[in-house]
């Protein structure tokens, strides 16, 4: 017996089906490697890289993905703002390092209000509110503010 799927109307089984496909985009630092640079989705040029990388996580589908962060230096002047449930916004470890000097005194560096099963790791962080901050895990506190 042979069925012909193609001939069924797709809005009756929208219920049924995956919500729909997640996506990785990748965001290189103005110093990352040459090949990491070219690897890239989005190339920060080191002044208000958040920037390129709110427009990285706005990107992402509606049912989430990944934002993974090259090695290097991003120069913040507002914060990250995590967009949407299910993302995950990953560095490369220490290497990867998210400086917000350039936010107003108190202003957190990343933001995550009214989300959920969102992840941020492997990077480290620093603002003028809470000095030095690193994360290894998805329990990030210091430079976050999560609601």
């Amino acid at each position: 017996m042979y069925n012909d799927f193609r001939a069924l109307d797709p809005s009756k089984y929208l219920d049924k089906v995956s919500p729909g496909r997640t996506a990785t985009i990748v965001v290189a630092a103005v110093d990352a490697s040459l090949q990491s640079r070219a690897q890239a989705d989005f190339t920060c040029d080191g002044v208000e890289d958040d920037v390129e990388l709110n427009a990285a996580l706005n990107l992402l589908p509606a049912s989430g993905g990944r934002v993974v962060l090259s090695e290097g230096t991003f120069n913040i002047v507002d914060p990250i703002v995590i967009p949407a449930n299910n993302i995950t916004l990953r560095g490369q470890g220490r290497s990867t390092f998210i400086d917000g000097d350039g936010l107003a005194t108190g202003e957190h560096g990343i933001v995550i209000s009214g989300v959920t099963n969102c992840t941020i790791k492997k990077l480290a962080i620093q603002t003028q509110q809470s000095g030095y901050c690193h994360s290894s895990s998805s329990r990030l506190s210091c430079s976050l503010r999560l609601s």
